[in-house]
């Protein structure tokens, strides 16, 4: 065997079939690139990224110059990042500066229409708001964020409204702590390690221990009902987690509702109603992910030309 095919066959099978595979995930000449040399496109597509994220509510404008201060690259670097991102519609100028572009808008738009998820969630929590005379949210998880991805709301349930895309604290609510007590332990210690103070603020333990053990009796209780307050006055929330086709969590079914004074009982009968319609969705989403649900290519095809249709 040559020395070249000996290398080769020291690879992973899916690595060595072809070199311009190699090169992809940073592997050259049979050798892995080391850490100090990361492989260049895979971190420029990173820093694209985090231009992008550098726009918020708070500050929804950013100049070339603000934006190579904040990440620290050079000025002529950023502004071809920033180049890339309008081009793409991801960004817009605006004078000087630029904010987020049309892009995001018609994506929103799309995923409103076609998220697996949304479809077969929306017509149950609408009939959940009708019938419980509440706020329904259905909230997703996002790597360490929690986000709002669809509300049913009603003015007349005297809670204030949330809003799609909203995120929500991590570790305060109904809604963060029943999705964190059914992440892994791996994941939980990680958390704790960077986010100890926020925890203990939260009154979810002032210890790893503690924290363990909280989480622990929500994930036996399988949800978890917010103290009235907690995040709004006079407000109070259950949240029941969503589950994918793997057991995995991927966000929860919360409702918010309005009391006087303290939670009574009598707050609490909604309870099995939310716990079968987030049972409902998470068996829905998990036969849309095995490919078990009726044929929707059609439904997707009829979609399609009902967006490509001029108004």
């Amino acid at each position: 065997m040559s020395a070249r095919a000996g290398a080769a066959s020291s690879l992973p099978s899916s690595l060595s079939a072809h070199s311009g595979e190699n090169r992809r995930v940073g592997v050259v000449d049979g050798r892995r690139a080391s850490s100090d040399r990361p492989f260049t496109a895979i971190s420029s597509l990173d820093r694209v990224f985090d231009v992008l994220n550098l726009f918020s509510v708070a500050k929804p404008l950013w100049t070339v110059d603000e934006a190579t201060a904040a990440l620290k690259h050079s000025r002529s670097t950023v502004y071809r990042y920033i180049r890339t991102l309008v081009k793409a519609g991801l960004l817009a100028s605006v004078g000087r500066s630029y904010g987020l572009g049309p892009r995001i808008v018609e994506l929103d738009q799309q995923m409103r229409l076609t998220d697996p998820l949304l479809r077969v969630a929306q017509p149950q929590l609408a009939q959940l708001r009708r019938r419980l005379n509440a706020v329904v949210l259905l909230m997703r998880l996002f790597h360490d964020r929690i986000i709002c991805i669809h509300e049913e709301w009603d003015e007349r349930t005297g809670v204030p409204a949330a809003g799609r895309g909203r995120a929500v604290a991590f570790f305060r609510g109904a809604t963060s702590k029943v999705i964190l007590a059914h992440l892994p332990t791996r994941r939980l210690k990680s958390l704790y390690l960077n986010h100890a103070r926020d925890i203990a603020k939260a009154c979810l333990g002032d210890s790893w221990n503690a924290f363990a053990g909280n989480l622990r009796d929500v994930r036996r209780r399988g949800y978890h009902i917010s103290e009235v307050g907690e995040l709004m006055t006079g407000v109070f929330s259950i949240a029941v987690p969503i589950f994918s086709g793997d057991q995995k969590i991927i966000g929860s079914l919360t409702v918010l509702q309005c009391t006087t004074g303290k939670r009574s009982r009598s707050d609490e009968l909604p309870l099995a109603v939310v716990r079968k319609a987030a049972g409902d969705l998470s068996k829905a989403y998990a036969a849309i992910e095995s490919g078990r649900t009726p044929d929707t290519k059609l439904a997707r095809q009829k979609l399609a030309r009902q967006l490509a249709e001029p108004l």
